[in-house]
């Protein structure tokens, strides 16, 4: 009997946090001292610390990539090795000379870990499974991790450039995906053999302290903040918890239809996600973005520099940005268009040396990025990457269907329209901080600097990319227009913190939460009702995540498509886990596990299963790589056996033909319901209440191996 899984989650997740350092921090930290990246040995130790997980984030994915692409698994481990070793060597020579007076920890310091402690807690605690006696609930966030917790197992095993894990038609897929994220969780579980699970989940918190980290850097080295550098990162670090004015259109939708709940309160509409959503969901998508804006920081810095500091950001940057192309096509095709049309903007000003170190970068970026290139340009079953199209407005759908006209035209132009509407629920604070930027550079209130220049060009860029472009290449409706958002976000997160200050502070350190005399005034009022509804949107939209799927099986919640309306939601998934969890502690490592494609839990099969599928889903995955006409003669069979009682006979002839070695059927399943089915007349390995497994075909010895 397994001991209750929340804990086991949180203990195990916990480690695997513990042990991302060494991929995540020590090699940027070695790197940046090596290289004296942004005068790395002259910065005090905070700055050091800031600089050295996002620099890890750009370096470490790429190179990871290309030594096991070129070399092997064992060069990597030297490499890494050399890192770790050179680490506390490091650290005695910067301890030389050092004033341990210095070292004092100012009070906004200690804000900003706590800040970053709050995160990685909400993280783990909004990821891990909640275990409430014997039943078991998944975040709603855990659907993503159904695709990725396998693509990691999958590179654990056999490296780049990995499998589709989905899908096994006879023969090893070649994985078309962006894995950078999921390659830099497999390391550990590789090297320490946790489970791909928890490294995952506990990566997870390093992808917001990236984030995190590249707010002050901003700050100081993009925007020229030197005064009160601390108490803006702080208040910056604060917004992050701040989103749109979600809220407001999903307590209206609650009050319309009372038990329609969305899963996440972003999927109203179409989304712009909140830093919390993007980071439960997405820590890839954000991870490139924070690795692009790194590259971009250390070319905007060098730009006087000598030519070695210049050639040290040009390595480093490309590296970054071919980093960014493994973690994200949909970001790194958004900042793309960004440094493109920068680079236009300082050819046009006469800029040269600025151009030349932009145009090397981009060169070098994808001359290293060119084999993962080839992979994800080969064909597949997807979608378009980027095409035209108006951003959807959702609710203009609803009202024209009221009255009846369903055109796709009629859609598109009152979704063109309905724009400023959506917006302004979707930005908030932060689009209205964009607003009264804008105004006071047209009354040249605001110098236009070239830093401010840059953040325009990005700022726009990220707009009209998430406005009228779209894209379904992964089988997502926009997640181009979703993504390209991201560069948007950080900078009015930017350019929020010094209104939020001047709100906050007087002359002295102590808030006062109120402007500097007089009652609120109009532009106050505003910024409170935004904050506070931002804050109450974030504070739902975690507990939503969290407990959605409780709320399902108690009949609280109206149950969605993608779960079943049943009182035993969490007995079930409890009894699942509990299944694969002793497959994949008896059973070997490389054989191939399928369950029925077609059940709704195929997202619990997936990322318990750390075994080899033939078709995971409908269509098999074959958008991860793979061909569709071979997954329709696939599919037919697989799907046969769960809707067609067979003898066991025929059982192991089509296990022996698709090479399946273990079957998996669940209460859900038509043939569960069916006596004279193999279900019942076949004996499992492992069986509960809800799951039974089968060994089939050549491999029935399995049954032993569970037995010992």
């Amino acid at each position: 009997m397994h001991t209750n899984f929340t804990v086991s989650d949180l203990l195990l997740s916990a480690q695997a946090f513990a042990l991302m350092p060494l991929f995540v921090f020590i090699p940027g930290y070695v790197l940046s001292w090596l290289l004296h990246v942004l005068d790395f040995r002259r910065r005090s130790f905070c700055e050091q610390v800031l600089l050295s997980t996002p620099l890890s984030l750009a370096v470490c994915p790429i190179a990871t990539y290309l030594v096991w692409l070129s070399a092997s698994v064992g060069a990597v481990w030297f490499i890494y090795g050399c890192c770790w070793a050179l680490f506390p060597v490091v650290l005695v020579f910067q301890a030389r000379g050092f004033r341990w007076s210095e070292l004092r920890v100012s009070r906004y310091t200690w804000i900003a870990l706590g800040i970053v402690a709050a995160w990685c807690l909400v993280v783990l605690l909004s990821l891990v499974d909640l275990q409430i006696q014997h039943r078991l609930y998944s975040s709603v966030a855990a659907i993503d991790y159904g695709v990725r917790v396998p693509i990691t197992q999958a590179l654990a095993q056999k490296g780049p450039p990995g499998f589709n894990p989905f899908f096994y038609p006879g023969r090893e897929v070649p994985l078309r995906y962006h894995y950078f994220w999921m390659l830099l969780c497999s390391l550990p579980v590789r090297l320490f053999g946790i489970r791909a699970l928890h490294a995952m989940w506990g990566a997870t918190p390093w992808c917001a302290i990236g984030l995190m980290s590249m707010i002050p850097l901003y700050l100081k080295f993009f925007l020229g903040r030197l005064a009160n550098l601390r108490r803006q990162t702080v208040i910056g670090m604060s917004l992050l918890a701040v989103t749109g004015l979600d809220i407001i259109p999903t307590a209206a939708q609650y009050v319309t239809v009372p038990l329609q709940i969305q899963g996440d309160m972003e999927w109203w509409n179409e989304q712009v996600s909140s830093w919390m959503d993007s980071v439960l969901w997405n820590p890839h998508h954000v991870s490139a973005l924070v690795v692009c804006l790194l590259g971009f920081l250390l070319l905007w810095n060098v730009r006087s520099s000598s030519w070695r500091d210049k050639i040290i950001a040009i390595v480093i940057a490309g590296a970054a940005f071919a980093t960014a192309c493994g973690l994200s096509v949909f970001v790194t095709f958004t900042f793309a268009v960004f440094m493109a049309v920068w680079l236009l903007i300082t050819l046009h000003e006469q800029k040269w040396p600025v151009a030349g170190l932009l145009s090397l970068s981009g060169v070098l970026a994808v001359c290293l990025a060119l084999p993962l290139l080839k992979t994800l340009l080969a064909p597949a079953g997807a979608g378009g990457f980027a095409v035209f199209g108006i951003r959807p407005f959702y609710t203009a759908d609803v009202v024209l269907r009221l009255f009846g006209v369903k055109s796709p035209l009629a859609y598109q132009a009152v979704s063109l329209f309905a724009l400023p509407l959506s917006y302004f629920f979707e930005l908030g604070l932060f689009g209205a901080v964009a607003l009264f930027r804008l105004r006071d550079i047209r009354r040249k209130v605001l110098p236009l600097s070239d830093a401010e220049k840059a953040s325009w060009v990005m700022i726009l860029v990220s707009l009209l990319i998430a406005t009228f472009m779209q894209s379904s290449v992964l089988g997502n409706p926009n997640d181009l227009g979703w993504r390209a958002f991201l560069p948007f976000q950080f900078i009015t997160l930017l350019w929020a913190i010094p209104l939020v200050e001047r709100w906050l502070y007087r002359a002295g350190d102590e808030p006062v939460c109120a402007p500097t005399s007089g009652p609120l005034t109009i532009r106050h009022s505003w910024l409170v009702a935004f904050l506070v509804l931002g804050l109450i949107g974030t504070f739902y939209q975690v507990v939503c995540l969290r407990t959605y799927a409780i709320g399902v099986e108690k009949g609280k919640v109206m149950a969605p498509d993608w779960l079943e309306d049943d009182a035993n939601l969490g007995k079930r998934q409890f009894a699942i886990r509990e299944l694969y969890e002793t497959i994949n502690e008896k059973l070997p490592k490389d054989i191939i596990v399928q369950q029925n494609p077609l059940s709704l839990h195929w997202n619990e099969h997936s990322f318990y299963n750390e075994r080899q599928r033939v078709a995971a889903v409908p269509g098999c995955g074959v958008k991860l790589g793979g061909d569709p006409r071979d997954c329709m003669g696939v599919m037919r069979r697989v799907f046969s056996l769960y809707r067609i009682p067979n003898t066991i006979q025929d059982l192991d002839s089509v296990c022996r033909a698709l090479s399946i070695d273990v079957l998996v059927a669940t209460d859900l399943d038509y043939v569960w319901a069916d006596r004279r089915s193999w279900v019942w007349r076949t004996t499992p390995i492992v069986a509960n209440k809800f799951a039974r497994a089968f060994a089939c075909g050549d491999h029935s010895k399995l049954a032993a191996r569970v037995g010992n």
